[in-house]
Order: C-alpha cells, then structure tokens, then sequence
C-alpha cells in the first residue's frame, strides 16, 4: 500500500512512525495500528527505489501465492501449508493431549501479534472440535482486567479444563503462571531478545516445581532462523548461570543483522561465528563479575542470616508466640478475641472480628466477591506452613484462601500497636491485660525466686530525634529475702524454658515482691545510670565518625568546585587567546571592534564564574561550619537521661515437690 501511494513519504515521517511503533503498550490493537502506519510510511518512502525492489517483491508475492494467500484476504485466512502451525499440533498431541490430556502439564504458547494469536486459536480449535471452549484460552493486551485475572487463575489453577493458553507479550506482563506449568513457546522470536527472558519468566521464577521445557522453531535451509536458533541455545544456557543479559544479546543481534549480505571480508566481521565468538567474550566478562559479586553476595548473606536468627531469638518470634501475642493484643478492644484451629497445615480462623479491627481485617484478610462481602481467609503464622513438596522439589506456594501473619502485615500491625498503648492510663485497653505474672520453674540452689523486668528504654538526642528505643529484661534473683545482682542476658526461649504458670502462688509471690520492690527499683535506677554512660561513650564515638566525614565531604565538594572552575576558565582561556591571534592578524577594519567586544564579554564571563566560585565556597563553608558546632554536637548528645520504665514483671518461683 505504502508503494502504491500518491505521495513519497520522508525519512523523518518514518523514523517517527518507527519510534511510535516501538513505544511500549498494554494493547495489542493499538500497537499493530501503529505497526501497520509504520509499514505503510515505510513502504512510500521505498518509492524511488520500486523498480529496485520489484524482483525482490515479485518473489514474495510468488511464495504468498504458492501458500494460497493473496493481498486484501482475512488475514485469519488458512495458509495451503503451515509448518509451525504443524509442529505445534505435534507438540500438543505428543505432551499436552496424550492419555486424555494430562493433568499436570501445561502448555503457553507466546507471539507478538494479537492478529497471529486469533489465526492459532482458530486453528487449534478447528483440529479439537469436541473439546470444550476452556481447553484452549488466551491473553491479549486490551482485554478486561477482570477477565485477565479470571483466565490467569483458571491457568493456575489445577482443577480446572484449560491445558493451552495463548498469550501476546503485551498481556503476559507481570503475570504469575509457574504453578501448574512448565512448557512454553516461542511461536516467533521476538527481535528484542529481553522479551525472551520475560517470556520464560513468566513459568521459570520461584515457585516452580519442575524443570522448564523451552520450544523455538528452526530450519536448516533458512540462515536466519539458524542463527536464532544458536542465539536461543545460549540464551537458554546463559541465563540458568548469570540470569538475564538482554542488553548483551541485543548487542549480538543488532551486529549479524547489521549488514547480512555483504562480502566476505565484512562476513568475518558480522557472520555467525564471529558474532557468537564475540558474544562468548561479553559473557566470559560477565560471567567473572558475576563470580565476584556472589562471592561477596554470599559472604554478607551469611552473616545477615546469623544476624537475622538472633534476632528471632531476641524477640522470641515463633509461630505460637505471634499467634498467642495477637490474640492478647486484639482483646485491649474489650472484646474476646482468638483464632480457632489449627486446621492441616497449621491453618488457624478467626473466631471474630472485633470492632477496633474492623476496617483492616476487611481490608485485608476478607476475600473479594463481587456480590458483597466476602469470606475470612484462613491465616498462618509460619511462611515453613505454606512450603509445599512437588516432585523433587520443595517451593513456596501459599493456598489461595489463606494469609501469611507476619509482622509487617497490617493486622499485625495494628493490633502490637493497640497492646503497646494499652499500658498508659486513659488509654482503651489499660488494665485488661496483667502486666504481672508468676510462673514455677527450676532455679538454682538457695535462690528463692528470679525476678524479670521487661523494661522500654527510650533516648533521644538534642535535635529530638530518637535514636535508642528497646525493650530489654533485667533478671535478678532473690537470696535470703534480698535481690542480688543482675543475672546474665538470655533469650526469652531460654528463660521460658521448663517454666508454667503458677497462679495459685500468687500471695507467695507477693510477699516476696513486698520485700524487694524498693530493691528492684534502686536496680532499675542503676541501670539507668549505667545504659546513660554506655550511649554516651558511643555517642562520642559516632560524633568523631561524623565529624571526619564531614570533613571529607567538604573537602570533596571544595575540589570539585574548583576543578570545574578550572576546566571552564581554561576552556575560556583558549577561545580568549583564539581571539587575540585574530586580532593580531587583522587589519584595522570594522571586524575589529567585533573582536574586541567578544573578548570582553568571555573576560566578563570568566569574572562572573569566579564570584560565583566563591559564593559557592563561601556557602559550603558557612554550612559546613553551622553542621560542625550545631547539628553534630546535638545529633551525637543526649538530650536527657535515658528513659527506663518497666512493662511487665515476672515472678519465678521455685518448683514444688509432687
């Protein structure tokens, strides 16, 4: 069409239809009207060249012919003979359809074009017609979210009919669908060669069970498809060891199809193994840093986990303990809360949603319905509960009713604050949870009973900022009516160790804190007056780390300033002496003058830059001086002593014979 037009089109028109082409878009109708305008530009600005190129079009009109299409038909119109529609068929029946279509595999076949995706489907279905519409689905860029969502979880889902879903790269972004298969398609290569990677990302990504089968087609008369061929098998064995590297192989493909048909010597250059022995380089190269950087990854991963596992350990996180913890914080509401279960898995319900929590529970844990209100999702409270067996393999795969507790989650959030609050008069919630208990366990000889604080530990600088808030246990044991000294840190899961609650002793251990409390709150006081001197120090530590960065920093910016001073002005230098030279070699004549001025105006130039050079050095200065004697000495300085007030108090009390 474009060839047969009035009117020659310019390269300029061409390059932004081009350009309009190639912009990103989620729907597929829209991009093949960009792509059809494009071609159409194209071809009227191969006017001049027509007689040129009719050999060439005479040849493709031949092989149209011979296929039975012709220009103007359906484009859904069947070929005489389609030999990747054939392999296809072979493959379906081969590994999707054999013994009654199998369960557990699953095929994605992906294309560029909406137009190519409707022609497939229509043909699959025609050499399947008594199978059921949802065997065979589709994924296409402009369809309806919902409609995309529901076709995605039919795809996922196990239960369902659907074994072959067709999919453009607009639809598929983002889309999860490694849970029932490990098959996919390329049914053309896209030239871009990250969409490969995005494609095989959308089944090879973590939760997948099962090693994934990658298909292309290829040919041994075509020179093209060859190539693609060994560029998909290094692609495929590159990406399992160094993951993605879509910029290197958009390198490789720019340079075999930078000049195809060229001589020999150009050949060497741009040929197939020339470009597969330069894409080995680029890869080697990658493939060291890549050795590298795990090895540093690997090294801080490690220790991260450690840090991670005490951590844990500090603050006493299990399962159980989240669960009991959120049942006791929902109660500050005045309502009787806690989660009914467990189910398999560890799958616990709520027993109902009290009204304080409300908004978040519906919000987040109540499934979506499109005929009102929903049902409660199940929760967990351990991300071990949701790890599922396949195979051989063990991945993460959360059931679609059920939700993760963890601390970040929203409930969660909400309700540690709400038991956090709970324990300031005037506040809802104070007085409904005991902060005292007493518990029997074994204690060590002669001990009478240990006495544990959990105390909150609040410090905050001279800018106001708090930079120290914890909470921390003192244990203290009682010896003869009087409290010793502070025993030894251990974790909350040690010290709860072999422990159960002794309610009925509750007048023994009253009596016993009636004869320590003084004792106790002198301890905390000391304590106090002990973490006040510890963050001090490190205080003082941390401002001589600042103030020497700071220092650096100004030092930096200075010379910085300076050097691009100092390129300008030498740039300007040159140019003035250019001038000067012209000067000197021309006659008094009119020009002259002009040269005159233009030097005047790079010598004002050159003046303007160093006043601002020192404007700029004299306001680094200024805020350098203002963050040395003001905001350093107040950020690394105690603005008060440290606030220590105690939560909760427990009295261990030794175990009685049977």
């Amino acid at each position: 069409q474009g060839l047969e037009a009035d009117d020659e089109a310019s390269s300029h028109a061409v390059q932004l239809a081009a350009n309009d082409a190639k912009a990103e878009t989620d729907r597929d109708d829209e991009s093949e009207l960009k792509l059809e305008s494009a071609t159409r530009l194209a071809g009227a600005w191969t006017k001049r060249d027509r007689d040129r190129l009719r050999p060439s079009i005479a040849k493709l009109e031949s092989a149209l012919s011979g296929l039975g299409l012709v220009p103007g038909q359906d484009p859904l119109s069947n070929p005489r003979q389609d030999a990747r529609l054939e392999a296809l068929l072979r493959l379906i029946r081969q590994d999707i359809s054999v013994r009654d279509w199998q369960n557990d595999e699953r095929l994605i076949v992906f294309t560029e074009y909406r137009t190519t995706l409707d022609y497939i489907l229509k043909r699959i279905r025609a050499e399947f017609p008594k199978e059921p519409e949802g065997r065979f689905l589709q994924l296409y860029g402009g369809m309806p979210d919902s409609q995309r969502e529901a076709i995605k979880a039919a795809f996922n889902d196990p239960n369902s009919e659907v074994r072959v879903l067709f999919a453009t790269d607009a639809a598929s972004e983002g889309a999860n669908l490694q849970e029932t298969a490990r098959m996919v398609l390329h049914y053309d290569f896209p030239w871009n060669p990250s969409r490969v990677d995005q494609r095989n990302g959308r089944l090879d990504r973590h939760g997948q069970s099962r090693d994934v089968f990658v298909y292309h087609f290829t040919s041994e008369s075509d020179s093209d498809l060859r190539f693609f061929h060994r560029l998909f098998e290094k692609i495929e064995t590159i990406r399992e060891e160094l993951g993605s590297m879509g910029k290197i192989f958009d390198e490789a493909i720019q340079a075999r199809f930078l000049m195809p048909s060229k001589p020999t010597a150009v050949a060497n250059l741009f040929g197939d193994d020339a470009v597969m022995n330069l894409l080995d380089q680029k890869t080697e190269v990658a493939r060291r840093k890549q050795r590298a950087d795990l090895e540093s990854t690997t090294e801080d991963g490690k220790a991260e986990q450690v840090a991670l596992q005490k951590f844990r350990d500090v603050i006493d996180l299990s399962a159980k303990n989240l669960r009991e913890t959120l049942e006791v914080a929902a109660a500050t509401s005045g309502e009787s809360f806690s989660f009914t279960g467990p189910e398999p898995v560890n799958r616990y319900r709520l027993s109902k949603v009290p009204a304080d929590f409300r908004h978040v529970i519906n919000s987040t844990l109540r499934r979506q319905s499109n005929s009102g209100t929903g049902a409660l999702q199940a929760v967990q409270f351990a991300a071990e509960d949701q790890l599922v067996t396949v195979g051989k393999r063990t991945v993460h795969r959360p059931a679609k009713d059920t939700a993760l507790l963890h601390l970040g989650h929203p409930f969660v959030k909400q309700a540690l604050q709400a038991l956090s609050v709970s324990r300031f008069q005037g506040v809802k919630g104070h007085g409904i949870i005991s902060r005292w208990m007493v518990t029997q366990g074994p204690l060590e000889p002669g001990v009478e009973a240990v006495i544990s604080v959990s105390v909150e530990e609040l410090a905050i600088n001279g800018l106001r900022e708090a930079f120290h808030q914890w909470v921390h246990v003192l244990r203290f044991p009682v010896v003869a009516g009087d409290l010793s000294g502070r025993l030894p840190y251990i974790t909350p899961r040690e010290e709860r160790k072999n422990a159960v609650a002794a309610s009925s002793r509750e007048s023994e251990a009253k009596a016993i804190w009636a004869d320590v409390e003084d004792q106790v709150q002198a301890a905390i006081r000391k304590y106090t007056k002990e973490l006040n001197g510890k963050l001090t120090s490190q205080l003082a530590s941390e401002k001589k780390k600042a103030e020497q960065h700071q220092d650096s920093l100004i030092k930096e910016r200075r010379e910085a300033l300076t050097r691009q001073l100092s390129r300008d002005l030498s740039s300007k230098q040159r140019e003035l002496e250019a001038l000067q030279e012209q000067e000197n070699a021309m006659s008094l004549f009119s020009e002259l003058n002009t040269t005159k001025v233009d030097q005047d105006r790079i010598r004002q130039a050159m003046e303007a830059e160093r006043a601002q050079l020192n404007e700029a050095l004299a306001f680094i200065e200024s805020e350098h001086e203002r963050v040395m004697k003001h905001v350093i000495p107040s950020r690394y300085a105690l603005a008060d002593s440290v606030l220590v007030y105690p939560i909760t108090v427990e009295i261990r009390l030794p175990e009685v014979a049977k």
